[in-house]
């Protein structure tokens, strides 16, 4: 499956609750099967609850949702079912203040009461420009929402006096709008929002307001001779008070189709049917004919319109690092534009990130390292002991001496040694040689040729013919710069910082390039391979260097490291300087190492700039850095946030926001933020209270004094809104992932769990009684409500999200991930990957206030195969199933799959073979792992040994894997079922894969177990 995905928003769907959404799914159902591109549907009534209109926000989350869906798909993204009901009216959430006010002096004028605007029409402030904001049902009828058995007639009067209210105020504000339109005091745009029908706002969003052209499809259905009489009659035509058809719905209805839609959507992507009515409306016998009709033409029109903008996708340049570096720069801006402060620390890192520091004898510049500072109270606390200092540092100035290829430093004894032991060691290389001249000629004698070291044809260190050493060589570095470490904790500002620097960066170098990467806040920049692979393909483009087509920067982690290192010294920064900005490397996923900060550069070229940001606590980023780079005066530590600089933050966050407070809110958020001078706690308080009112009271307010409580504040604020169960069985699945989850995975999970759909169905039973799912809409407007606090970024071939502050995944973690029901949470995530209720009833009993009972029900889910039908592997399965199967303790399961040639190829070929060691080396040390199952952990075990052992040959081409298994498993000596199927399948792999391959037909590799204690590698070249 591919990541571009057709999302459809659907307007008006009444072809029936029952038969045509079955008919909509069905058909979806079979186009899934039949192309790689990823269906979303978004119908924009199913389940929308009594409870979501309290807050009279529903329509403004219709339209996000429709703006949603235009961005993400690149083909359908509306379809319209138009029948001959026009559609029910809203009352307008907010006014603007002159037009209120006009609304009002026409009231006056004309002597019309004005007590009901007054009453649910209040004067808001805090919005820009002003508005007068229609206030909660429940602030007048609080039993509006309650479902207490006990209050239930207090219940239904509520719901009876708001209907009467709503239908009164509308008739109210049409009647004052009509007086002004027709006084010229109001503008027909203005007039048209009182009598407009949300079918007729959510069609202006998607078909009339934009791109229609293979975008929009419409679908319009008359019924002929309605009875009116007929109780359902209302459901399909418009009636008045007296059930007779509303001609005014009606006129409106006719120039929306007729003339609206008619003139914006192209002919071909409109189609037209008439039926005739029945008692039952549309009936599934009456109307077979029209219903099969209906599903054909969809079908052909969706696929036809998809297939089109497949083609043109394919088409279409595709420039994966443009888009990467769009993506990146959209993040910087929304990033910058509300920094403020941070002079101290923007003055340290300028200065640390241009020094320049030269080798040569006699220079006085000396760094200073942890091992300077080893008896220094205050540095004590985060560095490593001396011992491991003077090491690591004598580390380092091998490996920078062996890196000059030769470059002498005259304060080395080391080098004036080396050099008085020239003239003996010629006299050992002639021996040598004789050596192995005699050698050769004897092997020449049986016919085998002899080659030795860079004797004959090594191409592995000729740089003539080699091109990867030719790629990776490094000059002698007299001059060179250091990267800038900046560390604080999670939400400490750290990327709004970093954003800055980037900002700034062509003020500190003039005429320079500069690449900014906010890692882990985007599809490509989530895994150090891709980072470095993207970096590379950055700086050579901006450089003017060509990248040769037999140069493979995927396979070989080292040598894309050792390149990227090479490439900063290849391009010619004099003219124009580079600055590389890395925030958030703690964000990036464990595989290759990354968070021991190997693959970072020491020397920098003296026209290069890199500074590099973390979560010292995480992953111990810091410790691990301060390994690899023992410079002090390279580390900057984010000081806590002013006071004065969270006021100016403040308000920079307002205008940003078309928001603005009141100076009491103001004073009261300044005063909460001496408690917790944190930005992370700064921002979750001016995101709450960016949806004050300027009528809010300080004394009504609730906010946490940390950020953990303010974290839960906001937990429990989402509750209150959507439901206890759905959030907290969606934060479940969101913490329990270990790459985060699809919206498509989250309503499938979702869909899977019986009891959110117990509390999803309270008052409405599903349309369709064979397939039961949750109604979209609910986590989307979850989703809406957090979309601040999580980021998408790519897991294989999908776009997932996750938590983008830690502290929120801990929070929730320990808020929803309880011991209690951890285990339970991932059971239910290994059903799901493991495609255990794809195409099977899963019966649904309904009890709660609701009764329904759904024995045949199916959850349509997908099939989760390792490998798709049309080729390529389940990603999302191969990353998120051992993480699951190890948390739920299904070790017997997990045991399965590592055993699985199949599995382990796919896993290696997809990821990398350090993702499967990481699988094995968790499971190993769980400490779920039973006593009692010492055959599989044998097994387990064996597998990661032999892994370990073959580790440099698969690393360099996962199709070595069979060759090492195969290489060192006797299948005479196994004991493990488990393990000789796995060699089986390894040797049936050999013999029918196309990749030439030398198969072993015995043990010829060291065999896991014991401690290896030395190993050589042997090339063959095969010449003919």
């Amino acid at each position: 499956m591919k990541t571009p995905k057709p999302s459809v928003s659907q307007a008006n769907v009444e072809i029936s609750q029952q038969t045509g959404n079955r008919c909509i799914v069905i058909v979806f159902d079979e186009m899934l099967v039949n192309i790689e591109f990823i269906l979303l549907v978004v119908d924009m009534r199913w389940g929308v609850r009594d409870e979501t209109q309290v807050d009279q926000t529903t329509t403004a989350l219709l339209l996000r949702e429709i703006h949603k869906c235009q961005n993400l798909s690149i083909g359908p993204n509306f379809v319209m079912f138009l029948g001959d009901r026009y559609g029910s009216h809203v009352l307008p959430s907010q006014i603007l203040v002159p037009e209120f006010k006009i609304l009002k002096n026409i009231a006056t004028a004309t002597g019309r009461d004005t007590s009901l605007l007054d009453k649910w029409f209040t004067l808001d402030m805090n919005a820009e420009p002003s508005v007068y904001q229609l206030q909660p049902i429940t602030k007048h009828y609080p039993y509006y929402t309650n479902m207490d058995p006990s209050k239930e007639k207090l219940h239904e009067k509520a719901r009876e006096d708001w209907q009467s209210t709503e239908k009164q105020l509308l008739s109210n504000l049409q009647q004052l709008a009509e007086d002004a339109f027709n006084n010229k005091k109001m503008s027909a745009q203005q007039y048209e929002k009182y009598f407009e029908s949300v079918t007729e706002m959510e069609i202006r969003a998607g078909a009339l307001d934009a791109p229609t052209v293979d975008r929009v499809l419409c679908f319009q259905r008359s019924i002929n001779d309605i009875d009116t009489r007929d109780k359902l009659a209302g459901r399909f035509v418009d009636l008045t008070e007296s059930g007779e058809i509303d001609e005014l719905a009606r006129e409106r209805r006719e120039r929306l189709q007729k003339e609206k839609v008619a003139s914006a959507v192209p002919a071909d992507q409109i189609f037209t049917d008439s039926v005739a009515w029945t008692e039952q409306g549309i009936d599934p016998l009456h109307h077979e004919d029209y219903l099969r009709n209906l599903a054909d033409k969809f079908r052909q029109a969706m696929l036809e319109k998809i297939n089109k903008c497949m083609l043109a996708e394919s088409l279409s340049p595709k420039d994966k690092l443009y888009h990467e570096i769009l993506r990146n720069l959209h993040f910087f801006r929304q990033k910058c534009k509300i920094f403020y402060g941070r002079e101290d620390e923007l003055k340290r890192i300028r200065e640390a990130s241009m020094h320049v520091f030269s080798d040569h004898p006699g220079d006085e510049d000396k760094e200073k390292t942890l091992s300077d500072s080893v008896g220094s109270k205050e540095q004590k606390r985060s560095t490593i002991d001396a011992s491991m200092i003077e090491e690591m540092t004598d580390r380092d100035g091998v490996e920078n001496s062996v890196m000059t290829h030769g470059g002498k430093e005259d304060d080395d004894p080391d080098v004036d040694k080396l050099d008085d032991d020239d003239e003996e060691g010629e006299d050992d290389s002639d021996q040598a040689e004789k050596e192995r001249n005699s050698i050769a000629e004897m092997c020449k004698s049986v016919g085998v040729l002899f080659h030795y070291g860079d004797a004959y044809d090594d191409f592995e260190s000729d740089p003539d013919k080699n091109p990867q050493l030719r790629l990776t060589t490094l000059p002698a570095m007299p001059h060179y710069r250091r990267p800038v470490i900046v560390y604080g904790p999670s939400g400490s500002g750290k990327t709004a910082l970093m954003a800055r620097v980037f900002h700034l960066s062509v003020e500190w170098m003039c005429d320079s390039y500069s690449i900014v990467r906010f890692l882990g806040t985007s599809p490509h920049c989530s895994y150090i391979r891709d980072v470095l692979n993207g970096l590379c393909q950055h700086v050579s483009r901006l450089y003017g260097i060509s990248m040769s087509e037999n140069v493979d920067l995927n396979s070989d982690f080292q040598f894309l490291v050792a390149y990227f290192h090479a490439l900063l010294w290849r391009i010619d920064t004099v003219r124009n300087p580079l600055m590389i900005i890395l925030d958030s490397v703690d964000q990036l996923h464990a595989t290759d190492h990354a968070h021991t900060l190997a693959w970072m550069p020491k020397k920098l070229p003296p026209n290069v700039a890199m500074v590099i940001s973390m979560v010292p606590s995480i992953h111990n980023c810091l410790h691990n850095s301060q390994v690899q780079f023992p410079f002090l005066d390279h580390y900057i530590e984010l000081s806590s946030f002013a006071e004065s600089d969270a006021a100016e933050v403040i308000n920079l966050q307002c205008y940003h926001s078309n928001r603005c407070i009141t100076r009491q809110q103001k004073n009261y958020l300044l005063k909460k933020f001496t408690n917790c001078r944190h930005p992370l706690f700064l921002k979750l308080i001016v995101d709450e209270a960016l949806t004050w009112n300027s009528y809010t009271q300080t004394a009504d307010i609730r906010i946490g004094k940390t950020i953990e409580l303010a974290i839960n504040d906001l937990f429990d604020k989402l509750e209150r809104n959507h439901g206890n169960v759905l959030i907290s069985h969606a934060f479940a699945y969101l913490s329990a992932a270990s790459h985060g989850v699809s919206d498509t995975e989250m309503e499938d999970l979702l869909s899977l769990d019986d009891e959110v759909l117990q509390d999803s169905y309270l008052y409405h039973l599903p349309p369709d009684s064979l397939v039961v799912r949750l109604p979209p809409l609910l986590w989307r407007r979850v989703a809406d409500d957090i979309r601040q606090y999580i980021v998408q970024r790519k897991s294989g071939n999908w776009f997932v999200i996750t938590w983008y502050h830690r502290q929120f995944r801990d929070v929730a973690q320990r808020r929803f991930l309880t011991p209690d029901i951890r285990s339970g949470v991932h059971t239910r995530m290994c059903e799901y990957f493991m495609g255990v209720w794809h195409d099977k009833v899963k019966p649904l009993e309904l009890f709660k206030i609701k009764k329904g009972s759904y024995p045949e029900a199916k959850r349509r889910v997908p099939d989760q195969p390792l490998v798709f039908e049309k080729g390529g592997y389940n990603t999302r399965k191969l990353q998120e199933l051992p993480w699951h199967l190890i948390n739920s303790g299904n070790f017997k399961q997990f045991r399965e799959i590592t055993c699985c040639f199949q599995w382990l190829l796919a896993r290696c070929h997809t990821q990398s073979l350090s993702a499967v060691v990481e699988d094995l080396k968790m499971a190993l040390n769980s400490p779920a792992f039973p006593e009692t199952d010492q055959e599989i952990r044998d097994d387990i075990k064996f597998i990661f040994d032999m892994l370990a052992l073959g580790n440099d040959s698969i690393r360099k081409d996962s199709k070595n894997l069979a060759v090492q298994i195969v290489g060192q498993v006797s299948p005479h000596v196994c004991s493990s079922s488990h393990l000789l199927q796995l060699f089986r399948e390894a040797h049936d792999w050999l013999v029918t894969n196309d990749n030439p391959q030398l198969i072993p037909q015995t043990v010829c590799l060291p065999r896991p177990g014991g401690v290896l204690k030395s190993s050589f590698n042997v090339d063959v070249h095969i010449q003919g």
